[in-house]
């Protein structure tokens, strides 16, 4: 039986204890007194205090007189039922739910007084007797709307899904202007992801109750289905609100997902009239316009900044990147040079300024600075040892090189980092047995190196040797990192050594499609077609890996392996 009590219900609890205290805590002036079942004056003196003390707000006085109204009529399942209410209302669940099981325990056919029952216990965390109770009230009534409501709320709370849409379907079916339960059907559906089904039920919701947070909710469920439908509920929200930052926040995101770039920097700009930080606002527009390579506007953007905001170095920082992408790199230099060393993100400004030296090869620049923020132990740190070794190998200094490894390890002993990047300098300068060495050093110090373990696992497979051991440290490293293309191709690789020519080209081709411009794997596909006897497919991709060789020596060696094919 449909029940006017729920058109207040919803607003009586929220999901926390908190929300009883709050301005949307239930009115309890429907629970008249029985005068029947009053024995004495007393305990109606006391109900009509604690009822005023409740409406003023009194609380811990409404809690002092229906505890003496209890005192007079010791049996008076209405007054039970109030001072249960009013505890839930304090935060006070544990005393609540013990007045409430006294009524339940005696008047059992009281739907009213288990529903009440079972909103203390969700207050209390007990869902599965807040949820067994409410089960029992649609036993007894089916059509228990606000049974069926909370019900359906903690199925959704629980991910029981389809029981909280039966339960909140059979809820609008019997009262269609349920604003809750349309709310909380979008809800689910979009749980689900369910977007249609969500974006009509929040349309619904928002006919009956229109308000920003639903349709700033709503508008961000719609953008997955209909992006120019988003955009206008989102100025609807703008419409009624037009200093509303979230709203202009997701607008912009979604301009910029569109394309609409102009669109997104007008709306920032409408921003800084409703804004305290005016700064952030004008540094987001800057980096709009770089992350979408309208660098001019960019650095005329950052220019404008800093010229009103000389100590803004942030703004000079991008300033500095946005001259970078565009190769300005003289402009770049002299921007990034400008930021003190104070600047709380000096350490991103040294990584750009190294980039800029590097692409200008100014090797001489990059070694000086790396030197110095070595030999501060304030701003040392482990990466700047790989780097100025890089540096010192591209000026083919690899004594200097092998030194500031060394001294890297020294200084971070426990770096896997150092003592990785000092094996692969190895490799590079030729010695191999070195670089074996310090792969495994790597992986005594973290077992899971993926890196290493597959630089150890390709280096015996490329040999012919140990091959059962590759086959274990590669399959590893496919665990640690399954989408890696290189790790991939080592597993076909050995594979390969193995005979095991199905498997590999299997896990070559799957390689491929993580690296496709990668010309070692293609050749080594083309190695496995070979050795199957399938000439053609190893044509085919011998000739891709010449075709994405740079080196002249591996481009002559799988030219010959073309030769031998072709007659």
């Amino acid at each position: 039986m449909k029940k006017l009590f729920f058109l207040f219900i919803i607003s009586l609890f929220t999901v926390s204890c908190a929300g009883l205290t709050g301005q949307q805590a239930v009115e309890t002036d429907h629970f008249e007194p029985e005068p029947d079942l009053v024995d004495t004056g007393c305990s109606y003196f006391y109900f009509l205090w604690g009822s005023s003390a409740e409406r003023e707000k009194l609380y811990a006085e409404a809690q002092e007189a229906y505890e003496k109204a209890l005192v007079c009529d010791p049996n008076a399942p209405y007054l039970k039922k109030r001072l249960a209410v009013l505890l839930a209302r304090m935060g006070k669940p544990n005393q609540a739910i013990m007045w409430m099981q006294s009524v339940v325990a005696q008047q059992p056919d009281d739907l009213d007084a288990r529903f009440w029952m079972a909103r203390i216990y969700s207050l209390m965390e007990r869902i599965p007797e807040a949820m067994k109770l409410y089960a029992g009230i649609l036993e007894d009534d089916p059509e228990n709307i606000d049974a069926l409501y909370y019900l359906g709320a903690l199925y959704l709370g629980n991910r029981q899904y389809q029981e909280s849409r039966e339960a909140l379907e059979k809820l609008v079916n019997l009262y269609p202007e349920s604003f809750g339960a349309h709310k909380l059907l979008a809800r689910l559906f979009r749980e689900m992801q369910y977007f249609s089904r969500a974006v009509s039920e929040y349309n619904i919701a928002l006919e009956l109750n229109w308000n920003i947070p639903l349709a700033l909710e709503a508008a961000s469920v719609l953008q997955q289905v209909d992006p120019e439908s988003a955009i206008s509920l989102y100025g609807q929200v703008l419409e009624e609100d037009e200093s509303n930052e979230k709203a202009r926040q997701y607008l912009t995101n979604l301009y910029l997902q569109q394309r609409q770039v102009d669109n997104a920097v007008k709306l920032l700009e409408e921003l800084r009239h409703y804004t305290s930080d005016v700064l952030k606002i004008d540094l987001n527009i800057g980096r709009i316009f770089l992350e979408n390579d309208r660098r001019d506007e960019a650095i005329d953007h950052f220019q404008s900044i800093i010229e009103e905001n000389p100590d803004y170095h942030v703004a000079r920082y991008f300033l500095g990147r946005a001259y970078y992408m565009n190769d300005n790199l003289e402009f770049a230099r002299n921007a990034l040079l400008e930021i003190p060393s104070e600047f709380k993100a000096y350490d991103d400004v040294i990584i750009l300024l190294l980039r800029v030296y590097e692409s200008d090869e100014d090797y001489t620049s990059m070694e000086n600075l790396l030197v110095e923020r070595l030999a501060d132990p304030l701003t040392k740190q482990v990466r700047m040892y790989g780097l100025l070794a890089s540096v010192y190998h591209k000026q083919k200094k690899n004594d200097l090189a092998e030194e500031t490894f060394k001294q890297g390890i020294i200084d971070f002993p426990q770096s896997t980092y150092i003592i990785f990047e000092y094996g692969v300098f190895l490799e590079k300068v030729g010695d191999h047995a070195g670089a074996m060495l310090k792969m495994g050093e790597v992986i005594e110090l973290d077992p899971e190196h993926a890196l290493a373990l597959n630089f150890i696992g390709y280096s015996w497979a490329d040999n012919g040797v140990n091959l059962q051991k590759a086959l274990e440290y590669i399959e590893k490293a496919i665990a640690l990192r399954p989408e890696d293309g290189f790790i991939r191709d080592s597993l076909g690789w050995v594979f390969f050594r193995l005979g095991e020519l199905d498997k590999a080209i299997v896990e070559l081709k799957r390689a491929i499609e993580m690296a496709p411009e990668d010309p070692t794997i293609h050749e080594h596909l083309g190695d496995a077609y070979n050795k199957k006897g399938n000439s053609l497919e190893a044509l085919k991709y011998f000739k891709k890996a010449e075709s994405l060789y740079t080196d002249e020596e591996k481009r002559a060696v799988v030219g010959g392996k073309i030769k031998e094919i072709l007659p």
